[in-house]
Order: C-alpha cells, then structure tokens, then sequence
C-alpha cells in the first residue's frame, strides 16, 4: 500500500499512477517528479529473499551440495593426480553487481490513435515490441519501437522493465507522451545483477607448474532468471530453456591452458535476486577466479606468474600477447619497495587478452 497524499500537493505534480511493483510519478519535470516519489509513505511486503549479503553468500556456498548442472572440461584424472601429491585448496567469491550505466534507465511512450510509439535506448527491440504488444493488447504492427543512441547498455537494457513503467504510464494518460527516469538510486536497487557466485578449487603442483586443478563453480543461471522475467512480461507459452547454461563456466572451462588434469564443474543455486547479462557475463567473475588462482600455484611452485602461463599455453596468439603485455610493463625489472606487478590473462569471448597492473 501507499499513500500519495502529500507528493499529491507538491508542485508540478500531474498524477501518481499505481503499479504492481510500486508507481509512477508524472511531473512537469524530472526533478518535481523525483522530489515527490520521495514524499510517497509505502508499505512493504516481506521480501522473498533472504535480507543480508551473508545469507546470500551461505546460499550460494550450499549450491556446492548439490548434483552437479554441469561439466565443462575434464582433461586426465583429477582425483588420481591429487591423490598423489600435496594439495592446495581455497575459496573464492563475488558479490552481486549493478550495471551502473552512464544514463540512468528510461524510456518514453505514447499511446494514441490505437498506435504505440516507444522511444527508449535498448538491447533488444523485438522484444520491447512484444512487451508493448502485451500490455496493451494492440496487435504488434501497431508497436513502433524507436532505438536512439543509449549511454551504455552492458545487459542492461537488454530487460524490459524502464519500457513496461512507460507503457502503463502511457495507457494512464493517453495522448501524452510519458517519458519514465529512473533516479540513480532505483537503478541500482531493481537492476538485474551480475550473479554473486563462488569458486573452490583443489591442486597440486609438480615441476615448476600444475599438476592438477579441480575447479568448482557454484552461480545462479542467467538463462533461467531471464527466462521467468521474459515470459512474465510478454506472456508467452513456456518455452524450454537449455539445460546446460554455457554462461556459468565462461572464462573458466574454455581457456587454453594446457594442464594435464584439468577440471571445471558447475554448479546451480537457485537465483534470489533477479541476475541477467552483465558486460562479459561469465568472464567477469571467472576469469577472476581462474587467474588468482593460477598466481597462487605460481607462487606455491616457485615460479615466476609470466613464466608459468607461457609454459602452460601453446596457442600462438595467447603467448604473442602475453609477450607483448610483459615488454610493455618492464616485467622482471626491479621495483621500488612497496611496488608491485600483478599478471591476468584470458581468452575472452574469442580474443587472447592479457594486462598488466
């Protein structure tokens, strides 16, 4: 519940529109519309998620019990190899992250004459089209989707959420172009996040470089929390999604290190705040997790971080880049105290990336 009754009288104030999931504030401007949106006194449901980042993380954790959703590589014998030799084990994790683009979600609607106009910077026209199809009950030929230029997307604007407040404001007001802002605020607290998700591996080291690596990965699956949020939003039948999510092991179980004994399993909690696409998606978090982890096997083995992953590469681009990253930074050289170098390479959607910092 909410009550209105004081944003109601506040100046530039047009109407305040009830939605499912909060309102609206129309305003002769954004700033009298933010202002009043602050004076609105809500009454909250339980949320259906734990309330604290730590009961996330533990859940996240618990995913690990679970059966396995799947395996993306399984190269030699792990569990042989680490019976045989001293193991080093740790843990990994991430948090949930916003998209935080440069622009602010919006978007603009206008319902008029039994046509939909909707200017809104986006990563997905077809499906703004379906979602105004819906909420509208206009056949889709009478939705016009226009696609400026967008401050940044990243995943973001992949959703549809900023498009469905427009549309409902518009079909409040018809004949008046609604043009929806979020405030800074709103966008980061109702995004779609990049998952928090944990990594735990076990290896060992022989020889100057990795014997073996077993390397667990427990995060929500993008494609099934995209999926409930499309199908809400547009309507459709169910449809199946993939059972194997390629985006929980990417950067992880695709890179080209050659490590005899090579293991990377996925695992999938349930999702409990709703996570999407975000810049790299599966990369972000486990290419993280991959190379600290092969910097702690460097170190374990007494070798140098740049010397390793040449030894364990013998892709020709890979090896190019990592020579070119090193002469750049003056690897190898003597460091004031206090200074340090840190190495990170990654075959990142196709393309042999490495950095120095």
């Amino acid at each position: 519940a909410f009550d209105a009754s004081r944003a109601e009288t506040m100046p530039g104030v047009v109407r305040i529109i009830p939605m499912e999931s909060g309102v609206v504030v129309v305003a002769t401007n954004t700033w009298y519309a933010f202002q009043a949106a602050e004076r609105i006194e809500f009454t909250w449901a339980p949320a259906s998620h734990p309330e604290t980042t730590d009961e996330h993380r533990q859940h996240i954790e618990r995913g690990f019990d679970q059966e396995p959703h799947y395996r993306a590589r399984d190269h030699g014998d792990v569990e042989r190899a680490l019976e045989a030799a001293e193991i080093l084990e740790g843990t990994y994790s991430v948090p949930y992250l916003a998209h935080a683009t440069m622009e602010p979600l919006n978007a603009t609607a206008l319902l008029e004459d039994g046509h939909l106009d909707i200017w809104v910077g986006n990563q997905f026209p077809t499906l703004a089209v379906l979602v105004g199809s819906r909420l509208t009950g206009l056949p889709k030929e009478a939705v016009r989707v226009h696609t400026p230029y967008m401050g940044g997307g990243f995943g973001r604007r992949f959703e549809m959420d900023d498009v469905e407040a427009a549309v409902r404001a518009a079909q409040a007001m018809p004949g008046r172009p609604i043009r929806v802002t979020y405030s800074r605020e709103e966008d980061f607290s109702h995004d779609a996040y990049r998952p928090m998700a944990a990594a735990r591996f076990r290896a060992a080291v022989a020889e100057g470089k990795p014997l073996a690596l077993d390397l667990d990965l427990s995060v929500p699956s993008l494609f099934f929390s995209g999926h409930e949020r499309r199908r809400a939003l547009t309507g459709e039948p169910e449809r199946e999604v993939p059972k194997k999510d390629i985006s929980m092991t990417m950067g992880a179980g695709n890179q080209p290190y050659q490590i005899e004994n090579y293991r990377v399993t996925a695992y999938r909690p349930t999702h409990l705040l709703p996570v999407g696409w975000w810049r790299s998606v599966g990369e972000s978090q486990n290419c993280f997790f991959q190379e600290s982890i092969l910097d702690e096997l460097a170190r374990a083995a007494g070798v140098d971080p740049l010397a390793m992953r040449l030894e364990l590469l013998k892709h020709a681009p890979s090896r190019r880049v990592l020579e070119r990253v090193a002469e750049m930074s003056n690897w190898g050289s003597a460091l004031p105290p206090g200074r340090a170098r840190g190495l990170a390479y990654a075959m990142s959607t196709g393309a042999a990336t490495a950095e120095v910092i």
